[in-house]
């Protein structure tokens, strides 16, 4: 496979040389391959196309009448593969003489005049495995499969496989969130292999940053991300870390399952806080937050009941537009705020012209104090010294947001879709509790 891909021009990475050196291993008591089930979950761009690649070419290169099949979950995604990467690489590379490239629509392959042996590409589904006989199949992005589509395809597959030195079925993606429920399945399986060190036929090989890391720190990104500094540069990886959302980002480049990136300490103790009959008493503060996108605005309330607690209430989600403005002088002229307040270096201070003009004191935080804001919220719900009414999009926002480091605190990330509302009511709590407020005079 290393001497594939170095005739290709794609020499192999350090993670790429060892990983072949595994799923190839021989067993040594029967002669065949010691795997028939490789499962390889590595984030993207580090170079797992190269390495399939090459395994579908190495399949055949010796052997006569072999049958190697590649599968990713679209077919066309797949064939652009093909036709815009692999057959250009191919065709331009000393092993261009050596095999015959098929590029017609529909029946994509490469076989090896020497040996009659063939490297397909298949739609992602059971029925067009099923009647080939292979020695080799390889699901790319496996991610993208349900439950069903994913059992398919083993229905088709598996019983085709040959048992001799090549039988290997390959499930190959970079980590998925909770509706990748096939590749979850190989996963555990991959894990208990390991863990508990059972000789069961699979090799797997998981590339993830560990629980705890920073993952807006660059050394965790070295650590965990094999295809840095040789299929990625640092500089692209730093370009999306500061467009992709905090669990995209983690996702596709550091391995990380977003289901285990929800603070479920909070979540519980919002749940636990939940007070149908929690109402705002007195004067309330009104925070405004927007995405960085400018597509969203929230605002958010906080107050006291009448019998002393705090309370948050999600008056606004909409589309970010011209209604701010009018919503604002309303919900001021209605209710006599003891504040606004909004992020001073966030997307809404945009607006702090229409802000300050309010009959209200404005607030603009500092970075400081946003901080300051978020954790006071975090201990104040996590204390139970809290209640909301049960809004499902309050409820949402709890279990979207997302921690990111700043300077020796941290701040609820407004990247993470669906974490505005947490973010605004972080600001409004705070400005109640700050001690400086005091109930306006009204004439």
């Amino acid at each position: 496979m290393a001497r594939i891909a170095q005739l290709l021009g794609r020499p192999f990475a350090p993670w790429q040389r060892a990983w072949a050196d595994v799923a190839g291993e021989i067993d040594p008591a029967t002669g065949r391959l010691a795997y028939s089930r490789v499962v390889m979950i590595v984030p993207r761009r580090a170079g797992k196309s190269v390495l399939l690649l090459a395994e579908g070419l190495d399949a055949g290169r010796r052997a006569r009448r072999r049958r190697a099949c590649y599968s990713s979950h679209r077919r066309e995604t797949s064939a652009a593969l093909w036709r815009d990467d692999w057959f250009p690489v191919i065709a331009e590379s000393p092993l261009d003489r050596h095999v015959q490239l098929r590029r017609a629509n529909g029946s994509e392959s490469v076989t090896w005049r020497a040996t009659g042996s063939t490297l397909r590409l298949l739609p992602p589904d059971g029925d067009a495995m099923r009647s080939l006989a292979a020695n080799l199949v390889m699901v790319d992005e496996a991610r993208e499969f349900s439950l069903g589509q994913g059992e398919a395809v083993e229905a088709g597959a598996l019983p085709t496989l040959a048992t001799g030195a090549g039988g290997q079925f390959w499930v190959v993606s970079s980590s998925g969130d909770a509706e990748a429920e096939w590749l979850i399945r190989w996963r555990d399986l991959g894990r208990r292999a390991v863990t508990e060190g059972r000789a069961t036929g699979i090799a797997y090989l998981e590339y993830a940053a560990p629980p705890g890391a920073d993952l807006d720190d660059e050394a965790t990104w070295w650590a965990c991300h094999p295809g840095l500094g040789h299929h990625v540069l640092l500089d692209a990886l730093r370009a999306d870390h500061e467009l992709m959302s905090p669990d995209t980002f983690a996702m596709e480049y550091l391995g990380v399952w977003p289901a285990t990136r929800v603070d479920t300490e909070l979540v519980d103790a919002w749940a636990a806080a939940t007070d149908p009959d929690a109402a705002l008493a007195g004067y309330p503060v009104f925070a405004v937050e927007t995405s960085i996108e400018r597509d969203r605005t929230v605002i958010v309330a906080a107050g006291t009941t009448v019998a002393g607690a705090t309370v948050v209430e999600l008056v606004e989600d909409r589309p970010h537009g011209p209604w701010l403005d009018e919503r604002l002088a309303e919900l001021v002229d209605r209710h006599h705020p003891l504040a606004v307040v909004w992020d001073a270096g966030g997307p809404a201070a945009a607006s702090r012209r229409t802000l300050e003009d309010l009959a209200a004191p404005p607030v603009a935080l500092n970075v400081r104090d946003v901080a300051a804001a978020a954790g006071s919220f975090h201990d104040r719900v996590l204390a139970g010294a809290l209640v909301h009414r049960d809004d499902d999009r309050l409820t949402t926002a709890i279990g979207a947001a997302r921690q990111r480091p700043a300077g020796g605190a941290w701040l609820f990330d407004r990247r993470q879709p669906g974490a505005l509302p947490v973010i605004a009511a972080t600001l409004a709590v705070w400005t109640l509790h700050d001690g400086t407020r005091t109930p306006p005079s009204i004439y």
